[in-house]
């Protein structure tokens, strides 16, 4: 690799991640969510928040919290990593889903 051919790392969060991170004490999601943001820069597309709080009541059920717990946590969990505006992940989910077998992984591939 040449002095300007760098690979850099980035960590983007999915819902389902981030979602598992907020219902589970313990578990790999959790540390992912905890701790990547010290180590690699990460990012969340700007959508998953808002699907997130759609399902804050569910998600606080199934954790044994209360709603307004399940938002704490999630501001928390959020605010190391950066928002990825809408706009820019659309400019690139054409491309991703040639690269993924689950539509639904497109939006962290475009990232």
């Amino acid at each position: 690799m040449g002095k300007d051919e760098r690979r850099y790392a980035a960590v983007v969060l999915d819902a389902n991640v981030v979602i598992a991170a907020l219902i589970r004490e313990q578990g790999f999601n959790r540390y992912i969510v905890s701790l990547a943001p010290s180590i690699y820069p990460s990012y969340y597309p700007e959508a998953l928040k808002s699907e997130i709080l759609e399902h804050a009541g569910e998600i606080a059920r199934r954790a044994g919290r209360s709603e307004y717990e399940i938002r704490l946590a999630l501001q928390a969990a959020l605010e190391r990593v950066k928002s990825l505006p809408d706009e820019r992940v659309a400019r690139y989910l054409s491309e991703a889903q040639g690269l993924v077998r689950d539509s639904d992984d497109t939006v962290k591939v475009s990232t």
